[in-house]
């Protein structure tokens, strides 16, 4: 847990972003790929390319190397995350305003094994 918190802070602080190629229809909102019905399209079993179909390449990965037989090294995905979030200055009177959209994934050998989702309407 304090892993996978330790990771978001870092997204958040350097606002990592997603978007799929598509013209925004709010240059200062959320890419229109970080949906709840996008969400609910992901289901397990998917492929991480199958994923990434719907909601464009991910902000960022948790990898693991797996030794195969032959004695390469190949590069697992255990984890992708999509990513969005502004803050706001608060003016006089006002507390600073905050929004995120945040979709993760984890997969197991390839395949969606859970997702989670903060902020999607």
């Amino acid at each position: 847990m304090l892993r996978r918190f330790g990771i978001l802070l870092l997204l958040s602080s350097y606002a990592v972003g997603c978007q799929k190629a598509a013209t925004p229809t709010n240059p200062w909102g959320p890419p229109p790929n970080l949906t709840l019905a996008n969400y609910d399209k992901i289901h397990e079993d998917m492929t991480r390319l199958e994923v990434e179909a719907i909601l464009g390449p991910p902000g960022a990965t948790i990898n693991t190397d797996v030794k195969q037989p032959d004695g390469s090294i190949l590069k697992e995905v255990l984890e992708a995350s999509w990513f969005w979030g502004r803050a706001s200055l608060p003016s006089e009177g006002h507390q600073p305003n905050e929004e995120t959209r945040r979709i993760v994934v984890q997969l197991k050998d390839g395949k969606v094994s859970s997702k989670e989702q903060v902020g999607l309407e």
